[in-house]
């Protein structure tokens, strides 16, 4: 097949498809490569390196080539609302902002 004939087979190559839709409060790590047609659900983080070539559900942690559910958001929260970290704020300061604009 011709370049031209594989370009209308697989969407138009890298500049066709479909749009990528990313939801509220995600946290997007470096080096990640989103692929066309994703949506990416509300309270996601993706990790590092990740490449997103399906959908990611709300409240999900991914990661992995390709990108998969591997943990819960809310888990993620809990275990790092018991970490103690010494912030000029305090703690309590930073996680009631967190909260407040997670509703």
């Amino acid at each position: 097949l011709k370049h031209k004939k594989i370009n209308k087979l697989i969407g138009g190559g890298w500049g066709g498809g479909g749009g990528i839709s990313v939801g509220n409060n995600v946290m997007i790590g470096a080096n990640v490569v989103i692929l066309p047609d994703v949506r990416i659900g509300n309270n996601v983080v993706i990790a590092a390196g990740a490449i997103v070539s399906h959908d990611i559900p709300d409240n999900t942690v991914a990661g992995g080539i390709p990108a998969k559910p591997i943990g819960s958001f809310d888990a993620l929260v809990e275990k790092r609302r018991v970490v103690e970290v010494g912030f000029r704020d305090g703690t309590e300061n930073i996680w009631a902002a967190f909260e407040a604009k997670r509703k």
